[in-house]
């Protein structure tokens, strides 16, 4: 995991947002206009977000369940926005996600929480 220039870990929201507005903004109206039903089009868009992951370096450790995990999530972004017919929803979920999978799943070394008083952290603030 990648830190900026600030030191907090990157966990790349322009990227979420682009890519909901690919695959909930632009491909889920697409289909929409081919065809009205909804598990033909989350389906369909869970299926392509799957894909379009499968060259992330996590694939590696287990294709077929990561791949499950990915159209799950794709369904669920498809369903939520088709729900609300909005996109924020889908793009605060998908950015929550890869906050927790950049903090959380892929975190190897201790990492380092900032003190909420702008001091720099102590051995207090800091987990394994």
């Amino acid at each position: 995991m990648a830190d900026d220039a600030a030191g907090h870990p990157d966990t790349d929201h322009p990227a979420t947002s682009a890519e909901e507005l690919l695959f909930r903004g632009y491909l889920l109206q697409a289909l929409g206009l081919r065809t009205r039903r909804t598990w033909l089009l989350v389906g369909i868009s869970a299926l392509v977000f799957g894909a379009m992951h499968m060259a992330n370096t996590e694939v590696g450790a287990g294709p077929a369940l990561i791949f499950t995990y990915y159209v799950g999530f794709g369904a669920f972004l498809a369903l939520i926005t088709l729900r609300d017919n909005r996109l924020e929803l889908a793009i605060g979920a998908h950015a929550a996600n890869n906050l927790f999978v950049a903090l959380v799943v892929n975190a190897t070394t201790p990492r380092c929480l900032p003190a909420p008083s702008g001091k720099p952290p102590t051995s207090t603030h800091c987990s394994a």
